[in-house]
């Protein structure tokens, strides 16, 4: 990699290599021995790439969780990692809270014109407002007051930022934010001893992520309207002439530390969560509401943890209890999620909670053996299709049954069945045509299983 520094450059550490799926990275041609280190050092052959940008964009948004080789804190390596994922699970439950707020510790300032600072400027405004960031003192401040975001920047060291603090400021205080940004010299190339850019996802208190921002400029605006870091940090990595670049951009240093999937705001998500079987075959599901104010819930099944989850109702549930009529036969895994109207510096959107899970088994027949003892509609196969798939259902009795495809928009595309049928199983073949025999384009379309009282819908992709 290339940099100010003659006694730096050459191999740095490229953990967005794991996530470029189709370039062409050598070995071959790079030889360079001016670092002062010789894990910097670079020649044909050495397992050391030749790339000093990205062959091609990253296809996958990466982050690195490591604390190895961190001697400055008291715990090993296991016991870092076990504290770091304690508070980024207290994290995503609203166990942890922190102030809307920034914190700015910038010692370059203008620096010619660089004005590394700027990656926190522009970012934190847009994601908490203008007036929710401060210039104050890092250490000092975090230990005792809480910011949602924090930036610190000043001429560094492998464990240390000039006028912020060094990796044993980190492993002495309890530092109260939880995404960090340090821009300095040298400690970007992080696979170091007690490496000051991993030093703030070991330290107690909140810290969950961190970046080297500054060089070049990063783009975290996207978390204000609910994506997580590693989206930003992947587009950052790919930013060519989309957004502010500035020296180093699709450079091949630039990463995150931490994990890739969190998220700036978080729903408490509600407790509680118990299941019971009716006399009427169907479930009664209860919870304790969260403690946030939220809009309501949504609520969402599935067959095990391996199957994906698939919404149950159509409006919001604005009560703590909800009736399932049509049980799944065999186990059904539930879920309920928490969903909240949520304000940032760039507008307002949906977010949901993290989910909370229990199940309940029933079962696939009664006693005697005689009918399958519930009203069930599988998921159509294949889904996506093109041009037919298959849908299965069964009926506990004898009964009235039509099974309808709707658009997406709620028009009635094709009636399948409309007939008394016995109780059993029952597939029906959809060759995606309408009622008149016009073969439809591709989309979502729903299809519904009415027998007797009750009824059912799931979706479905024509995709040609």
């Amino acid at each position: 990699i290339m940099g100010e520094h003659l006694n730096h450059q050459g191999a740095w550490p490229a953990d967005l290599y794991y996530g470029e799926l189709d370039g062409i990275w050598t070995d071959d041609s790079v030889y360079n021995t001016t670092a002062s280190r010789p894990e910097n050092h670079n020649v044909p052959g050495d397992g050391k790439f030749d790339q000093t940008w990205l062959p091609s964009d990253v296809d996958l948004q990466m982050g690195r969780i490591d604390l190895s080789d961190m001697p400055a804190f008291a715990m090993t390596e296991i016991e870092l990692l076990r504290h770091y994922l304690d508070k980024n699970h207290a994290w995503r439950r609203g166990q942890v809270t922190c102030e809307k707020r920034a914190l700015i510790d910038d010692n370059f300032g203008d620096s010619g014109g660089l004005a590394y600072a700027a990656s926190g400027w522009r970012n934190f405004a847009t994601m908490l407002g203008y007036g929710n960031v401060e210039e104050l003192d890092y250490f000092s401040t975090l230990a005792n007051e809480s910011y949602l975001w924090s930036y610190g920047c000043g001429g560094g060291s492998y464990v240390s930022c000039g006028g912020v603090g060094t990796t044993n400021d980190f492993a002495s205080n309890s530092v109260k934010t939880v995404f960090t940004v340090l821009f300095g010299s040298y400690f970007g190339d992080w696979d170091n001893t007690d490496n000051f850019l991993r030093a703030p996802l070991a330290a107690t208190g909140h810290a969950l992520t961190n970046i080297y921002a500054g060089r070049p400029a990063w783009h975290m605006h996207h978390m204000a309207m609910g994506f997580p870091v590693g989206y930003s940090t992947r587009l950052t990595q790919n930013n060519n002439h989309l957004y502010v670049v500035g020296f180093g951009g699709r450079q091949i240093h630039i990463a995150l530390m931490g994990d890739p999937t969190l998220r700036m705001h978080v729903v408490k998500p509600a407790a509680d969560l118990t299941i019971e079987a009716t006399g009427e075959g169907t479930h009664q599901l209860n919870w304790s509401p969260s403690d946030d104010a939220v809009l309501g819930y949504h609520i969402y099944s599935a067959a095990s943890l391996a199957d994906s989850f698939e919404r149950l109702n159509i409006e919001l549930v604005t009560s703590t209890s909800f009736l399932n009529i049509v049980p799944m036969p065999g186990e059904n895994l539930y879920m309920v999620r928490a969903l909240r109207l949520e304000e940032s510096g760039s507008g307002t959107y949906y977010n949901l909670s993290g989910g909370i899970i229990d199940s309940l088994y029933t079962a696939t027949s009664p006693p005697d053996g005689t009918s399958p003892g519930i009203l069930r509609l599988g998921q159509c196969f294949p889904n996506p299709f093109n041009p037919t798939t298959t849908i299965e259902y069964q009926i506990p009795a004898r009964e009235s049954v039509t099974l309808k495809i709707y658009a997406a928009d709620g028009r009635r595309i094709r009636t399948l069945v409309d007939e008394v049928q016995s109780a059993g199983s029952h597939a029906n073949i959809w060759d995606g045509k309408d009622e008149f025999g016009r073969e439809l384009a591709s989309g979502v379309y729903c299809y519904t299983l009415q027998a007797g009282d009750f009824n059912v819908s799931r979706r479905m992709i024509l995709l040609k």
